[in-house]
């Protein structure tokens, strides 16, 4: 889901899958832990990925707050500097 969407949320995956939410978010957690994906803050600049997933977004009537408040979760690409 993560590769084909670029950036995603655990709901979003249960829906497309069928994997149970608890399945879900423990397989996210260890990804995350295991430095394969990171979560994502929408802060005051979205990312790009996020961007071009909006209209999409927008028709299954998420918007605003709701967007900020879900988790969203993105691969971590290895090939760029580490934060620190």
């Amino acid at each position: 889901m993560i590769d084909e969407f670029k950036i995603t949320y655990p709901n979003e995956i249960v829906t497309h899958t069928g994997i149970s939410q608890q399945t879900v978010l423990g397989r996210l957690g260890y990804l995350r832990n295991q430095g394969v994906i990171e979560r994502v803050v929408l802060g005051l600049r979205p990312s790009d990925e996020f961007k071009a997933r909006l209209p999409g977004l927008w028709d299954q009537g998420l918007k605003g707050k709701t967007l900020k408040r879900m988790s969203w979760y993105r691969r971590v690409d290895h090939g760029k500097s580490e934060k620190r």
